[in-house]
């Protein structure tokens, strides 16, 4: 009896090890990959004309100020959809907007980037919609960040910041 239970004993320890090394396992194939911003050749510099972001950095919508919307470099020819963002953003009303069930993200600075929180957005140019990934720091009355607006595809970042009169 005493030879069962110690047979028990090993295999119910030996089952418990097996079973937390999988988490182990598992957990370490959820992790995020760094961001690699150095990739970024070509990005558009722009202004926010108005935001609303909570106090603990939830940030809710933009307004872009289109008269403020530049490339950071000149283009080739062969680019054509990033000259069409331009001339679009440039054009028409934009806005950027978190979308529904967008979780917060607090980053951990572990792909060294300074930019504190994520947030899956839509930015909205005109009646075009695409989706997007907010990158950002926001304080009491300062924003600024990245948006990666994937088109068919390809990412284009856009550089932003914001600033908000004090009353």
């Amino acid at each position: 009896m005493k030879n069962l239970l110690n047979i028990l004993g090993a295999l119910l320890l030996s089952i418990t090890i097996i079973s937390c090394g999988s988490d182990a396992e598992s957990s370490t194939e959820k992790t995020e990959t760094p961001l690699d911003f150095s990739i970024m050749k070509i990005s558009i510099d722009s202004k926010l004309s108005d935001y609303i972001v909570e106090e603990d950095g939830i940030f809710h919508n933009a307004m872009v100020d289109n008269k403020s919307v530049r490339l950071s470099v000149e283009l080739s020819d062969d680019e054509t959809i990033i000259h069409e963002l331009v001339r679009s953003l440039q054009e028409n009303n934009c806005s950027i907007k978190r979308t529904e069930n967008s979780e917060l993200f607090a980053n951990k600075n572990a792909d060294g980037s300074d930019y504190k929180f994520t947030s899956e957005v839509n930015l909205i140019v005109g009646e075009d919609i695409h989706n997007a990934t907010l990158y950002y720091n926001a304080e009491i009355n300062n924003l600024n960040g990245l948006l990666e607006i994937n088109i068919d595809g390809t990412k284009v970042y856009m550089i932003f910041k914001g600033k908000k009169e004090r009353k």
